[in-house]
């Protein structure tokens, strides 16, 4: 019987490996939201860009329109 209490308790958690292991989950969080968040301004500056080349896109193809009509007069 005592064996199986000392098996047992030595397969129980004590509480600093409890905080031990949120220490560790808590650290990999932190390194999850920098990720997170450089992925976030990836994206923010892949869309500024996309913004851009569609501008210019509709700004050239309004100056096509223009230039047609004009030929069409």
């Amino acid at each position: 019987m005592e064996s199986e209490l000392a098996a047992h308790d030595s397969s129980l958690a004590t509480k600093a490996d409890l905080l031990a292991y949120k220490a560790d989950i808590l650290g990999g969080l932190h390194k999850l939201e920098l990720k997170i968040e450089a992925q976030r301004a990836e994206l923010i500056a892949e869309i500024k860009g996309t913004v851009r080349w569609n501008f210019a896109f509709w700004v050239a193809q309004l100056a096509a329109i223009a230039v047609i009509l004009k030929l069409l007069k």
